[in-house]
């Protein structure tokens, strides 16, 4: 029975000397771990330059929402092509960096599409979260923005998880929440205009090029389930032409 009693002692012990040790990592040592985690050797990360992927947005009951076409070309070019469920209207946002547009058209309509010039406030955003994507998990650079560890005692669909956050100068912020066990990405946190939060789950992943890419995930808005997304194609380094970035002439 002693013997019982000091064997648990020790393991109390042990754990709380993980708890401690957990604790006392650096924000800067957590994203290190995440990038090791996410890629088979650091080449494969150091070699991408581009993006594409084809997300598919389902409700809750896993009728179709929309669908979304997202571009990232280094350092800061950035376009998404997205459909409303029935694919009759299309929304096309760009930015190349320093200076961004929106189109709206109703597809077969007799109306001309409406073509807007994205503020510059609104143009750094974009050009930081396209910075971001491609940074994989990477901090701001200096002068840019900040890291800092949030804890870890929140706890996402059953895992413990060490929570950093991402500020940049620009506005943008986002919260990635990290497997405490292998340093995964398990979910990450944004707010949108309205000051709602979004969290966007990680259900399934896939590797592709020697990189983890999410497969699936689950959003909540404040909590509660609102859809689905799954990333039907992923493309590394894809071929595509600055004029996909230029404000439409017509």
């Amino acid at each position: 029975m002693t013997i019982v009693r000091h064997l648990f002692a020790f393991l109390i012990f042990t754990a709380s000397i993980f708890d401690a040790h957990a604790a006392n990592l650096t924000a800067a040592q957590i994203i290190e771990k995440a990038r090791t985690a996410v890629a088979k050797e650091p080449k494969f990360l150091e070699r991408i330059q581009g993006l594409h992927f084809e997300i598919k947005f389902v409700s809750p009951e896993n009728k179709p929402v929309s669908f979304t076409m997202i571009q990232l070309v280094g350092p800061k070019s950035r376009r998404e092509l997205s459909y409303n469920e029935n694919y009759t209207v299309e929304v096309i946002t760009a930015c190349n960096g320093l200076e961004a547009w929106k189109s709206t058209r109703e597809i077969g309509g007799q109306k001309r599409a409406q073509n807007l010039i994205i503020p510059y406030d609104q143009v750094a955003i974009l050009r930081d979260m396209t910075i971001n994507d491609l940074a994989f998990y990477s901090a701001p650079a200096e002068g840019t923005g900040s890291v800092s560890y949030l804890g870890t005692e929140e706890e996402i669909n059953g895992k413990k998880v060490y929570s950093v956050e991402y500020k940049f100068d620009s506005g943008f912020k986002i919260i990635r929440h990290f497997g405490v066990n292998n340093f995964e990405l398990v979910a990450y946190d944004q707010k949108n205009a309205k000051g709602e939060i979004y969290r966007q789950q990680v259900e399934e992943t896939e590797w592709i090029e020697g990189v983890c890419f999410v497969k699936r995930e689950t959003i909540f808005m404040n909590g509660k389930k609102v859809s689905e997304a799954i990333y039907e194609k992923t493309v590394v380094n894809p071929e595509v032409g600055e004029s996909s970035f230029a404000f439409p002439i017509k």
